[in-house]
This record gives C-alpha cells, structure tokens and sequence, in this order.
C-alpha cells in the first residue's frame, strides 16, 4: 500500500470526500460538545455540594466551557451546509490538542494542590489523551490532516515534559509512541480513503452497467418488435404468393387432358420458385393438337406475372382465333406482348418477353 493516495480528478469523488469531510466534522462537533457539557455539569454541582473541591478549578472549567461555546456553535453551522470549508479540520484539530494542552497545564498548577496525583503519571495520561485526539484526524481524512496533527501532538506532548521538568527518557517513549500512531494514522487514512474512491467507482461502473443494460433492453425490444412485424409481413406475402400459385395452377392443363391430347407423353414442372416464369399450354383444336413450352423471362413473382400475359393471348390465338400454324400463333403473341407492355413507343420501359 502506498504511504500517500492520490485522489483521481473525478468531480465526483472529489465531492463525495468533501462532503464526508464536513460530516465527520459536524458529528465530533457533537461529541465534543456533549463531553464538555458532562464536565460543565459535573463542576457545576461540585461547586454546591462537594466542600473538598477548589472553588478556582470549578470556576475555571465553567468559564473555560463557556468561552468556547461559541467556537462549537460556528463548526455547527459551518459543517450542516452544503459548503465546503477544508480550513475547519485543522482548527478544530488545533483547537482539541490546544485546549487538551492548556487544561493540562492549568491542571498541574492548581488541581495538584487538592487531588494527590503523582505529576509524571498525569502526564502520561495527557500522552495518552493527545494520540487520541490525534487518531480521530484518521477519520477526518487526507494526509495533510494526519501529519498536521502528528506534528501537533509530538510538540505539545515534548513541550509539556519540559516545562515540567520532567524525566526526558519518558519524553522519548512517549514521543517514540506518537511517531508509531501517526505511521499507523498514515496507512489506516489511505486505505479509508481508497476504500471510498474504489466504492465510488464501482458505483459508477455498476450505473454504466444498469444504464447499459436498459439500452440493450430497448434495443431487444425494438428488435424483437421489428422481427415480428418483419414474420408478419412475409406471412402476408407467403401467403399472397400461394395464393398467386393456386391462381397460376388453376390456368394450366389439367393432367388428364394431356393424357387426352397426347397419350404418350409426360411433363416435369418443378419451378424454382413458388410460382413460376415457365408454364406449359395443351389445346386440341379438330385433329391438331398445339403444344408449346413457354419460358418468360424472370423467375417467381415477375415470371409469374408474365406467363399469364403468355397464357391469355395463346388463349386467344388458339381459341378463340382458331390458329394452328406455328408462325401464325407466334406472330400474334409476338404483337400481343409488345402492345400489352407498349413497347412500341417505349412507354413503359419494360423490355421482358418469353422464349417458346
């Protein structure tokens, strides 16, 4: 693990730390106060009940309380907005080790006289009570904050054993331990701190990932809706063209009476296509009997379109003209495709015919 993280220039992670920030602030803000006020309390009834106690200590807790009430009341106000003040953590910071350190201090002078406490051993407790103050800057976050208060207590801790005059090789333990819990305060504020950055991110990509999924989901749907409107409209034109097959079977010869007009024959009708550009016509007109093999051009629907073209005007050479002369039949379908598509003027811009 790194000694110091570095924060990735996300707007938004920057602000996630920063509002953090203010309400760490904010909730030892109230901590703070509402230990002050069990002190505030306490000597407030001592002052009444308690006839062993210095009047001078009590009096100076309660105007010590007092005279920062108004400091608790603005880092209320400051941390419960929606501002970002980055000065707040190390005044308050300051405030809590420099408050700890002149108690103390006033402590020795006059507290000593009433309750028999061994002077080095209060000091010890005071070291213990500047690494607390100085661990709470852990959950302040951000390096700068760790080593400002490391500083803080290593001063304030050495300056109070020797103003005392007390042992130095005391001094050195202590300040040996100040130096282990601010390494310790080092490492334990780079991981919080690069706990909340990879826990942001993962949000980030767990949205990216959620919003991603809707799309796709959008996506699936229109792709679903698109498949079945296109299963809709090849139903629709599958069954139009069996239905155009019904209508092409229905015109051609039936087997039997090719049976009829020719006996000894067969006919292998297999169109690539469902309906088909090829198409055969049987007809018997006295004792000729005309048989022809058409082959339009195109194939399915196109084709399909012209063999009825095809088949109605052999119809109508065979029938209804009563031709029989091969010449003839394909002179007069020859016309009747060229005039039934206009062909002549170039109108219609269809070239397509058949081949019999």
């Amino acid at each position: 693990m790194k000694l110091f993280y570095h924060i990735p220039d996300d707007q938004d992670i920057k602000m996630l730390i920063r509002k953090r920030e203010m309400r760490i602030e904010n909730f030892l803000n109230k901590i703070r106060f509402v230990f002050l006020s069990f002190i505030f309390l306490f000597d407030f009834v001592l002052i009444f009940s308690n006839k062993h106690s210095s009047a001078f200590n009590n009096w100076f807790d309660i105007g010590f309380f007092l005279a920062i009430l108004p400091v608790f009341y603005i880092a209320h106000r400051l941390t419960s907005g929606q501002s970002y003040h980055p000065w707040i953590k190390y005044v308050t910071v300051a405030l809590d080790l420099g408050c700890s350190f002149i108690y103390s201090q006033v402590a020795l002078r006059n507290y000593m006289r009433v309750y028999p406490v061994d002077k080095l051993s209060f000091l010890e407790v005071m070291t213990i009570i500047y690494l607390f103050f100085n661990l709470l800057s852990v959950l302040r976050g951000g390096m700068s904050i760790v080593l400002f208060s490391a500083v803080l207590t290593f001063i304030l801790n050495g300056s109070s054993y020797i103003i005392n005059h007390e042992n130095i090789s005391v001094l050195c333990y202590s300040s040996l331990f100040i130096i282990s819990f601010s390494t310790f305060n080092l490492y334990a504020t780079n991981a919080i701190i690069e706990n909340i950055v990879n826990n942001q991110l993962l949000n980030k990509a767990m949205v990216e990932v959620s919003n991603a999924k809707t799309e796709i989901e959008a996506q699936n749907d229109m792709l679903v809706g698109q498949r079945d409107q296109i299963v809709h409209q090849k139903k629709e034109i599958t069954d139009s063209i069996r239905y155009a097959l019904r209508i092409q079977n229905a015109i051609l010869p039936p087997d039997y009476y090719v049976k009829k007009c020719l006996p000894d024959s067969f006919i292998f009708y297999a169109p690539k296509d469902v309906v088909s550009g090829d198409f055969y016509f049987v007809e018997q007109i006295e004792k000729h009997v005309v048989f022809s093999a058409v082959d339009c051009t195109g194939h399915g629907v196109p084709g399909a379109m012209m063999s009825v073209i095809g088949y109605n005007l052999l119809n109508q050479a065979v029938k209804l003209k009563r031709m029989t002369r091969p010449g003839d039949i394909l002179q007069f379908l020859d016309c009747g495709v060229t005039e039934t598509l206009r062909q002549l003027a170039g109108e219609s811009g269809v070239n397509d015919g058949m081949d019999l």
